[in-house]
C-alpha cells in the first residue's frame, strides 16, 4: 500500500488488534488528510480517505477506547499560525465502522472555562471512562494552559479542570 512518508508534529496509536494509525501532521509544508494504518502482523500499509474528514492538523493527542481513536485539541496545518482548534471539538475516528464514513465530529461540554491547546498529552484514564489531558501550549505560544490538567468524560463528553492536592509551580518548567 501507499506509505504516510516522514512527518513531524502527529501522534499514532494502536488499536486492540495489532494496528498502528497514523493521520494528520505536516511532512514539508504539505499536509494530507489521509488515514494511515500499519497492519503488523502482515507489515502493510492501507490509506483511507473518506470524504468527510476533519480539517488538517497537527499537535493533538490520540486516546483509544473500545474500537475509537478521539482526537482532542491542537493546531491548524500550519503550527507558525499557532492557532488552536476549540479543545471542545472532538473527532473520533471509528475503527469498527469500514462500510461508512469513520469520522465523526462531537462537541464537548463545559461549565467553566477550559483553555484551547495543543502539543499537549492524553491517556484513558484507569477507570476507562474518561481521558486526562495534560499540559500543552495555548495560542500564540504565550505558555502553559493555566488549567493544565483536564478531563474529558466519556459518558457526559463533559470537559472540566481537574483539582490536585498539591499545584506544581508551573514556572519551574522550561
Amino acid at each position: 500500500g501507499i506509505t504516510p512518508g516522514a512527518r513531524v508534529n502527529i501522534d499514532s496509536i494502536f488499536d486492540d488488534k495489532g494496528k498502528l494509525y497514523i493521520w494528520g501532521g505536516n511532512s514539508r509544508g504539505v499536509t494530507d488528510q489521509a488515514m494511515y494504518i500499519f497492519d503488523t502482523f502482515d507489515s502493510t500499509w492501507s490509506r483511507i480517505l473518506p470524504s468527510y474528514v476533519p480539517e488538517q492538523r497537527m499537535a493533538y493527542s490520540v486516546t483509544f477506547k473500545d474500537g475509537k481513536i478521539y482526537f482532542i485539541g491542537s493546531t491548524f496545518s500550519n503550527i507558525q499560525d499557532q492557532k488552536c482548534v476549540d479543545i471542545r471539538e472532538i473527532w473520533i475516528y471509528d475503527t469498527l465502522n469500514t462500510n461508512n464514513n469513520p469520522w465523526t465530529k462531537k462537541n464537548a461540554i463545559n461549565t467553566t472555562y477550559i483553555s484551547n491547546r495543543y502539543a499537549h498529552a492524553a491517556a484513558l484514564a484507569p477507570s476507562n471512562q474518561s481521558i486526562i489531558l495534560y499540559g500543552g501550549i495555548i495560542s500564540n505560544a504565550s505558555g502553559i494552559p493555566p488549567d493544565y490538567l483536564i478531563t474529558l468524560d466519556l459518558q457526559t463528553f463533559e470537559l472540566s479542570k481537574l483539582v490536585t492536592k498539591h499545584e506544581p509551580n508551573i514556572e519551574d518548567v522550561s
